[in-house]
Parts: structure tokens; C-alpha cells; sequence
């Protein structure tokens, strides 16, 4: 009987073991299409609610977006806090400044540095990491550095419920987060930086005082930076376009940062006309 039990028990942990491998295996080429569909896209639509940590409180935005890539064109307008507000990227007409129409005070279109300080604050990201390109860019650098660490770091939780809509959950735990030394380069600021690293800039102007501006750090300077994006990142993508429609991403106090996609529309046609201040539908 005990002989039994003891087969029994070894072939249940032989078929699990095989459910595991066979789940992450599954990851893999589920991670492996995402990024390949994102490489393809050339245009984009989507509306994003996005919840972000500043000051130890989340604030949370909702806004439509139009993004074109090839060259960069970014429309966007906010659904909240700040209703109506829009911001146009189109550096061929404006420059590399982007036009703001605030919807508000002083009922004038401002034109300002998208890395500037009046931009960036309380943003954890630049427009111009807008739609999907630079989180998918981190989970590819991500999956690529711990290739070999994939099946202890990278959990695939099966198909899940994600706001009404069938979703591959798949979690990137991170036990070797932390922060680290680096020294300041010439010609670099926190949004080449955090290109260079895959590591999120915002964090970096928050866990250093003396960096004053997001466009402007002294060469030379040492600085604390996140030795990797995020302690944990979880990813629900669409089981049927294979893009995310969610993304909750966690540092050491928790979380950090989540954001949810909705009305995506990839490489739709936008008219040249959508990224110009004139457009009819448009307030500027």
C-alpha cells in the first residue's frame, strides 16, 4: 500500500512538473508574439487610464491617444484630471517643442519642452513613451538579461478575466532589484538615460535630490539608478490580439505603476492633417 501511495505521489509531482514547464514554455512564445506584434505597428489608438505613484499617493489620468512612429507624431487628449486638455507632438510644423491647448487658464495654447520640468511633472513618463513601444522594449531587455533565470522569474498564471476580456496572465518577479551607483555621462539626461538603462526616469529624479531638472544632469555627477525596471511586473495580454490590456508594475514599497489599455486600434490610418493644430475636431 505504501509502495503504492509513494508511485502515486511521484508520478502527480512528474505530471505537474510537466504542467509547469509546459505553462512556461507557453510564456515564452506568448512573450516571443507580443513583441514581435509590437514591432509591426506603426501607428496606434488607444485610450489609457493610468494610475502612477507621486508623492506616496497614486494619481490617476485617462486620455486618447493618436500615435504615429517614423517619424514621431503624438496627439493625445485628457479625459481627467484635466478635461479637454490636448498636446500635439509634430516636430516637421512645430519643432521639437509640443503645443499645449490647457482647456483651462490662460485659455491659450502653450508651447513647452516635452522633457521639461513644466511637462514632466508628476509624469512617470515622457510623451514620447506614449502607446507600447518602450514597457514592451523593457520586458524584451528584461526576458533577454535573466534568459537564463526565465523559468524561476517568470510565472505564467493562465487565462484570466481582465476587465470583461479573456487574458493571458503572465508575472516577472524580480529578486535582484535594487538600487545601484552610476555615474553621469556627457550628453546624457534622465530620458536617454532611462532609454540606456530600461529603467524608469521618473524613479531616478525621486530617488535623487540633487537632480534638479529631467533634461539637465551634470556629467560627472554619481547618482542612484534602479538596476532594473521594477521589483514586479504583471502583464495581462489579450488572448486574441496578443497585446497588453493591463500592466501593474511594482518597486520595493509596492505598487508603482498600473496601466489599462482600452479602444485599441493598431496601425489604423491617421491623416497627416490629425497631427496639425488646425485639425476641425480638435481645440487648439
Amino acid at each position: 500500500m505504501i509502495k503504492k501511495l509513494l508511485l502515486i505521489g511521484i508520478a502527480l509531482l512528474g505530471f505537474l512538473t510537466l504542467q509547469s514547464t509546459t505553462r512556461e514554455a507557453e510564456s515564452r512564445q506568448i512573450l516571443k508574439r507580443l513583441i514581435e506584434i509590437n514591432s509591426k505597428i506603426s501607428s496606434l489608438k488607444v485610450t489609457v487610464l493610468m494610475s502612477e505613484r507621486v508623492e506616496n499617493k497614486m494619481a490617476n489620468k485617462k486620455a486618447d491617444f493618436k500615435l504615429a512612429y517614423n517619424p514621431v507624431k503624438i496627439y493625445l487628449k485628457q479625459e481627467y484630471p484635466n478635461k479637454g486638455m490636448e498636446v500635439l507632438y509634430n516636430e516637421a510644423l512645430y519643432g521639437k517643442k509640443a503645443v499645449i491647448n490647457p482647456n483651462s487658464f490662460p485659455w491659450i495654447n502653450l508651447t513647452l519642452d516635452p522633457l521639461g520640468n513644466t511637462m514632466r511633472a508628476g509624469q512617470h513618463h515622457s510623451i514620447f513613451k506614449s502607446g507600447y513601444a518602450y514597457l514592451v522594449s523593457v520586458l524584451d531587455h528584461l526576458l533577454n538579461k535573466y534568459s537564463d533565470s526565465y523559468d524561476k522569474m517568470v510565472l505564467n498564471q493562465g487565462i484570466v478575466k481582465y476587465n470583461n476580456v479573456y487574458c493571458h496572465k503572465i508575472v516577472f518577479d524580480d529578486p535582484n532589484f535594487k538600487y545601484v551607483d552610476y555615474t553621469v555621462q556627457p550628453g546624457e539626461n534622465l530620458e536617454i538615460l532611462s532609454r540606456k538603462l530600461k529603467v524608469n526616469d521618473y524613479m531616478i529624479y525621486t530617488m535623487n535630490k540633487n537632480i534638479k531638472s529631467f533634461e539637465d544632469i551634470t556629467p560627472g555627477l554619481t547618482i542612484k539608478v534602479p538596476n532594473d525596471y521594477a521589483r514586479k511586473i504583471i502583464v495581462y495580454i489579450d488572448r486574441d490580439i496578443l497585446l497588453p490590456l493591463g500592466l501593474e508594475i511594482y518597486d520595493e514599497k509596492g505598487l508603482f505603476q498600473e496601466y489599462i489599455y482600452s479602444n485599441i486600434q493598431v496601425n489604423p490610418h491617421l491623416k497627416p492633417q490629425e497631427f496639425e493644430k488646425e485639425y476641425p475636431e480638435y481645440g487648439f
